[in-house]
């Protein structure tokens, strides 16, 4: 295969650490592919690579580059190299559990690439890996879920999608928040990020971290309502752990964060690690991190953290009654109140979405033993749309 010597218009780039059986299944598929306006950047700090190694040999891709980094270095560290080893005009991050559409995502940034767009988000395909069990619906195993794509695009208001996540205190996620993970972004705005904060992910969580830091160089995005990344759900990867409740612990067991994540930690973020405090936390360095001091609404996140990490409870109550008075406290109980009210009532609302759509609609899932399969599936239901 004749390999281009330009730069290719997109790079997939996957960090990764001993989770290989999920890998080598995504790069065998996207080995098949014919085109060479892409590469995969693999940016691995496992502890033995001897095997993969092996593998990438025989893959033979001169696409496929690898990069490896022994020893300890956080989650941040690995993405950063990851990033910075990359030579696309746009970069897109998955996880080594995840899928992408290559075919339908060179023709969107062919789109960005003629619009003048620096940056685009998908609407993600949902897959479980059959190693998951998901602790309401376990027939979730092996099943990717189509949902109600509309096939169309629409363009974003930076600005006006950071607000949302501030006004939520970051507890509810990424929102629609430009990124690079599960997203595309042309390669100088990534470099404007680093170049003023010295990374691409200013903060302990990447995906958060680097959303909302390039909203500060980016006002208009493209949100494309296209299945073009599958989100994949592996029991060792963040997104198995919250399938099966296990995405909680002591900050200081996270031996993936940054090392100096506990002693930065705000006080008034409960001190225990979950999606929503982690999130949080790296929302309000990264607003830091590119000069902003935006306050978070903390009521919301105590709130969302009540309803669903209970067993923190105490950690919870020594953010909300320290440092406040009286009349403070009694506020932000009302506000906390409110908030606990707007989020079991969202709660119920998504269960009962997903009764409808796990057990009524059922033509909308289909089994897959893994990635490559759901890629196959999902190109077929792409152009068929």
């Amino acid at each position: 295969m004749e390999i281009s010597i330009k730069p290719p218009l997109l790079s997939v780039v996957i960090p990764t650490k001993n989770r290989y059986e999920y890998l080598e299944i995504l790069l065998k598929k996207l080995s098949t592919l014919e085109s060479s306006e892409f590469e995969v950047i693999i940016q691995d700090n496992s502890d033995n690579n001897n095997d993969f190694l092996q593998y990438l040999e025989l893959l033979d891709d001169k696409r496929v580059k690898y990069f490896y980094k022994s020893g300890w270095i956080s989650v941040i560290d690995n993405c950063d190299l990851a990033v910075g080893n990359a030579t696309g005009k746009y970069i897109c991050m998955i996880g080594d559990d995840d899928g992408i559409l290559i075919e339908p995502a060179l023709r969107l940034l062919d789109y960005l690439e003629s619009s003048k767009i620096d940056a685009a988000i998908v609407n993600p395909l949902s897959y479980t890996w059959p190693d998951t069990n998901h602790i309401v619906w376990d027939s979730l195993s092996g099943r990717a879920f189509f949902k109600k794509f509309s096939m169309t695009y629409k363009i974003l208001d930076s600005k006006t999608e950071l607000e949302k996540v501030i006004g939520k205190g970051g507890s509810f996620g990424l929102n629609k928040l430009p990124r690079i993970y599960h997203g595309f972004v042309r390669r100088n705005v990534l470099e404007m990020l680093k170049k003023d904060t010295g990374t691409y992910f200013p903060g302990p969580s990447p995906d958060m971290a680097n959303a909302v830091g390039l909203s500060n160089y980016l006002s208009e995005y493209l949100y494309a309502d296209f299945p073009i990344i599958i989100s994949g759900q592996g029991k060792k990867s963040t997104g198995g752990q919250g399938s099966e409740k296990q995405h909680h612990g002591r900050i200081e067991n996270q031996s993936h964060l940054p090392k100096d994540t506990a002693s930065k930690w705000s006080d008034k973020i409960p001190y225990f690690w979950s999606g929503p405090t982690i999130y949080a936390e790296s929302l309000r360095r990264a607003l830091i991190a590119t000069g902003r001091k935006d306050n978070l609404n903390y009521s919301c996140l105590y709130a969302v953290c009540l309803v669903y990490e209970r067993q923190y409870i105490k950690e919870i109550w020594k953010v909300v009654f320290g440092n406040k008075n009286f009349l403070n406290c009694i506020m932000t109980l009302f506000l906390i109140l409110y908030y606990i009210f707007i989020t079991v009532m969202q709660r119920l609302e998504t269960f009962i979405k997903n009764i409808v759509q796990y057990k009524i609609m059922k033509q909308n899932n289909f089994v897959a033993c893994d990635i490559q399969e759901v890629i196959v599936k999902s190109n077929d239901f792409f152009y068929k749309n």
